[in-house]
């Protein structure tokens, strides 16, 4: 990863939040874990499903699921918008359509 956001917990909670709120997602809760030494969990509960975020920062390593069940484009803006945020060297991506109007 090219930014030192994941290595500023509180920073990336408020940003992922910002975030969300930016795209239009309605928070229900949120919730962040840091993991000692280093690491956190980011899990935001939204009116549309759930977000969820793991860094490694000693793997220089990023995970992010996104669930959105009303609009899709909704979960496509969350994403652009903690790219921005991150600025990754690399992106391994994977776009799962489920629910009751899945293909």
């Amino acid at each position: 990863l090219t930014t030192d956001v994941i290595f500023n917990p509180n920073e990336l909670y408020k940003k992922t939040i910002q975030s969300c709120i930016d795209v239009n997602l309605q928070i229900v809760d949120s919730y962040l874990y840091v993991y000692p030494p280093q690491g956190l969990s980011i899990i935001i509960t939204l009116a549309e499903s759930h977000i969820g975020l793991h860094t490694w920062p000693e793997h220089d390593y990023m995970s992010l699921d996104v669930f959105i069940c009303d609009e899709p484009q909704k979960a496509h803006n969350f994403v652009n918008e903690i790219k921005k945020l991150i600025k990754p060297e690399k992106i391994e991506e994977l776009v799962i359509d489920r629910g009751v109007n899945a293909k």
